[in-house]
């Protein structure tokens, strides 16, 4: 039997209790079993039973129905997925066999729904209304769900009180977790019927971001409003409004205390909101491991619905958050291992804050900064939120530059390396803090090509001028890649920390594509003003689209490099590890774990990987043309089929003895 986590439960319940969770492991079983409903219904008889006691009737006792918990709830098993629909009109339709019931839930393979019969869609009741007494539930569940059209199915799913769809797991946690979780929300919510508070979990909290927007003129702000309240809504939570002229309300967490920002509601819509507010709570499990960070990183889907043009034009695509956390712990594995000891971290292009907060204990104190003043607002919200449940990263804190009340970014691309330097002197000199040591620098850059449509890029406040320090490294073209803009302003800044101490060695910790580490043509001359600052020490490349919501399959890597200048250039042997094998599933572990418990689940992943160089030209075309398609994508910014085809049949007639003669950069140039 799979272990089901036990969570924190009051010592008077704590047996009978702990008897529940053994049970509700049937109910796992049942939805993850291919067996027919006939031969899995015997496993969640125990559930139901030790949940509810003498109230538990079934088949014969209950009208034929599965389960009948009297005054409380009617369940209908499936045996398929597809099937849910008519068991939810087949159970509904046991009211009008003399059964009642304020609730159904329909269990089915990977899926569990449940409903409250009051907010039922109006359609859903006239079918229940007028379907035939005389006929049995299992036929008239058939006959309703024919007459239901696919939208209204959607609809259907959408009223639903809570639900558990297998199939729609997002990669997070692993899919044993992610069950683990859910099933634990199932049994609080049966253990709690008579709530009238509605569930916002990780299946639908976007769709009530946008029933917020409702409130205000502007989409994004129903966006702030959400990651405003989202650590203080739980159960117990009631908007507090003392003045109801005003626009501020806050929300307050009766159960833990804790209150909320003032939120900014105009006071015609305060009644609603209020009411919003108090019929609905967010999802969270702190002894699983689901807590209220999850839905901060989800950020980026988020914004991506509300405001899709944003993300587009800044070319931000928010790092993964098991990607980050992997990509600090190869970092803890591979290279340094008191990384916030000899460092200060900072990343200069914040995102949704994944990178910073991946890994508790690992990173202490931080600087964040962003372009995007809606984006630093999240962040620090984030960063508040983090520091609280957490006594080591409470005492370090961070640093948020510049400050959300000045409801301005710091942009990284615009001012010469100094300029920057002194803004970030600035701000730390008001909390007491310095750059007295070597800047780290932990970012995933935007990889926007800025050779497009002006106009839409100032519409979204993605239009600026490059500062000339950058584009003198860069050079016109290459500059337009925003990501080359970044390593070339983070040259400035770190020779700019080395010249006013000799003895700091910024570090540079980086997520980009690989055109560079080739490099492309129109990127060598900047390779080799990069080479002479930095040293290459380590990295990976992963699949693009696998952990990032991004059109076309390339490599992309993650880098770690030191600052070490010399004036012949480094002789840089850019040499990675292969992880493009990876599945998110992979990296979807318990990262509160301790390290030897993650160390045991990652390094067996990492045996029998290749190396991969992009510096090595003399190696065979066999050791590098598995990646080369991938990485044609990239170096071709709109590859072409014929060029893919091209490529196809070049490598089919070149004989064995020619290929070794090409190197991968002649025959890139071919190409491009």
């Amino acid at each position: 039997m799979t272990e089901i986590q036990v969570i924190k439960l009051s010592s008077k319940n704590k047996t009978l209790n702990t008897q529940i969770m053994i049970e509700l492991d049937g109910i796992r079983k049942y939805i993850t079993s291919d067996s027919n409903e006939d031969a899995k219904r015997p496993l969640i008889y125990p559930f139901f039973k030790k949940l509810f006691g003498d109230k538990f009737k079934t088949e014969s006792d209950a009208e034929g129905a599965d389960t009948y918990i009297k005054g409380e709830l009617l369940v209908e098993l499936k045996t398929r997925e597809d099937q849910w629909l008519q068991g939810f009109y087949q159970g509904l339709h046991y009211s009008k066999k003399g059964l009642s019931f304020p609730a159904v839930c329909v269990l089915t393979k990977d899926f569990i729904g449940l409903w409250k019969l009051n907010d039922l869609p109006i359609f859903v009741k006239k079918h229940v209304a007028n379907s035939d007494a005389q006929k049995a539930p299992n036929e008239i569940g058939v006959i309703n769900a024919r007459k239901t059209s696919k939208s209204e199915a959607i609809e259907i799913l959408k009223s639903a009180f809570f639900r558990i769809s297998l199939k729609e797991y997002d990669g997070l946690f692993s899919e044993e977790k992610s069950l683990t979780i859910d099933l634990f929300e199932f049994l609080k919510v049966l253990k709690n019927l008579d709530s009238n508070r509605i569930q916002i979990n990780t299946y639908d909290f976007i769709n009530h971001i946008e029933s917020l927007k409702k409130f205000y003129d502007d989409p994004i702000e129903a966006v702030h409003c959400f990651y405003a309240v989202v650590g203080f809504w739980d159960v117990t939570s009631l908007v507090v409004d003392n003045d109801p002229e005003d626009y501020d309300v806050q929300v307050v967490s009766q159960k833990t205390g804790r209150v909320s920002e003032q939120i900014k509601v105009k006071p015609k819509f305060k009644p609603e909101f209020k009411k919003y507010i108090e019929s609905h709570y967010i999802f969270t499990n702190e002894g699983s491991g689901l807590t209220v960070d999850y839905y901060f990183s989800r950020f980026d889907e988020v914004i991506t619905r509300i405001n899709p043009d944003y993300a587009k034009q800044h070319g931000i695509f928010f790092t993964d958050i098991n990607l980050s956390k992997f990509a600090l712990w190869y970092v803890h594995e591979n290279f340094e291992k008191k990384l916030s000891d000899k460092y200060i971290v900072f990343d200069p292009a914040g995102g949704s804050g994944n990178l910073v907060t991946s890994w508790r204990g690992h990173l202490k104190h931080k600087i964040v900064s962003e372009l995007q003043p809606d984006l630093l607002r999240t962040i620090e919200r984030r960063m508040r939120l983090t520091v609280q449940d957490d006594d080591e990263l409470l005492q370090a804190g961070f640093t948020i530059i510049p400050k959300t009340n000045e409801n301005k970014g710091l942009n990284f691309l615009d001012r010469s390396a100094k300029d920057y330097v002194d803004e970030l002197k600035k701000i730390l000199s008001e909390k007491n803090l310095s750059l007295d040591k070597p800047i780290a620098f932990l970012l995933n850059p935007p990889y926007k090509n800025t050779d497009e449509k002006k106009e839409v890029r100032e519409k979204t406040d993605s239009e600026y001028e490059i500062d000339k320090d950058i584009l003198e490294l860069t050079g016109q073209d290459a500059g337009k890649e925003r990501y080359i803009a970044f390593l070339a302003q983070i040259i400035n800044i770190a020779k700019h920390q080395n010249a006013e101490n000799p003895e700091l060695n910024p570090l540079l910790l980086i997520f980009t594509p690989t055109s560079w580490l080739i490099p492309r043509p129109t990127l060598i001359n900047f390779r080799k003003i990069f080479d002479k600052h930095f040293k290459y020490e380590n990295g990976f490349i992963v699949t693009s689209n696998e952990f990032f919501k991004l059109e076309g399959k390339w490599p992309l890597s993650f880098t770690i490099w030191s600052y070490n200048y010399t004036e012949t250039g480094n002789k840089n042997n850019v040499k990675v590890i292969d992880l493009t094998h990876f599945l998110k599933k992979d990296l979807a572990i318990n990262w509160d774990s301790t390290l030897d418990e993650i160390n045991k689940k990652l390094r067996p992943l990492l045996k029998r990987t290749k190396s991969i160089s992009f510096s090595d030209k003399s190696q065979s075309i066999k050791d590098w043309t598995g990646n080369l398609c991938m990485i044609l994508k990239e170096v071709l910014p709109k590859p072409k089929n014929n060029q893919m085809n091209f490529l196809a049949g070049f490598l089919l007639k070149m004989k064995e003895g020619e290929m070794k003669k090409r190197t991968e950069l002649q025959i890139l140039l071919l190409l491009v």
